[in-house]
């Protein structure tokens, strides 16, 4: 039975019934209310819904969030959305003193946080965790605490290195793949030399 009363409630239940099992780590979690519009009108005592934040402990690392809210007996919580991090391509905070944010996947998703150190915190985690799991350019952050930008920034200027070291590499392999097949060749010749002078000398003992 998931008796919660407070938001570390959901979050231990959350990690001791979903994420511990399928041994995954919870990086960020956030209580949200959706902001953004719906065919189906939800009543406000409805609309509290939880983001997780997660890694798997198996490599290739991989993050994801996934949003739970409370099942309809109350007896646990069910995920309602999952995403992968890498499809993540944009976050905006709506400014620092603000309580809403909007992430966006195949679309876009609003949220308001209880408040906006909450709100900051979790904005915050996502970045830490494009910095450490993405393997590509992170996504664009826009509204938020100068401190994430300098986060996202780093881990850019990281990517961009980490690409131009693995093409220089690439191109290194593709320079010594060459050197190998002539030297090949030029052992390939030097035998064939040796065999036709061999047998000229042969011919004229």
């Amino acid at each position: 039975m998931a008796n919660c009363k407070t938001v570390q409630d959901v979050k231990h239940w959350l990690h001791s019934n979903v994420f511990h099992p399928r041994k995954e780590r919870i990086l960020g979690f956030i209580q949200v209310s959706k902001t953004e519009p719906s065919n189906n009108p939800f009543k406000k005592k409805e609309n509290r819904h939880y983001l997780c934040l997660y890694v798997t402990s198996s490599r290739p690392y991989q993050a994801f969030i996934e949003r739970f809210i409370k099942s309809e007996d109350g007896a646990s919580f069910e995920k309602r959305r999952h995403w992968c991090l890498e499809e993540l391509t944009k976050v905006d905070g709506k400014g620092e003193k603000s309580n809403n944010l909007e992430l966006w996947f195949e679309g876009e998703f609003k949220f308001e946080a209880s408040n906006s150190q909450e709100k900051s915190k979790f904005i915050s985690d996502v970045a830490d965790a494009c910095k450490k799991y993405l393997d590509k350019a992170p996504p664009e952050f826009v509204n938020v605490d100068s401190k994430i930008n300098q986060v996202i920034e780093k881990a850019a200027s990281d990517i961009s290195q980490l690409q131009k070291t693995r093409q220089e590499l690439g191109e290194r392999g593709e320079k010594l793949n060459d050197l190998d097949v002539k030297t090949a060749e030029m052992a390939h010749s030097a035998e064939k030399f040796a065999e036709n002078a061999s047998k000229l000398a042969d011919k004229y003992q």
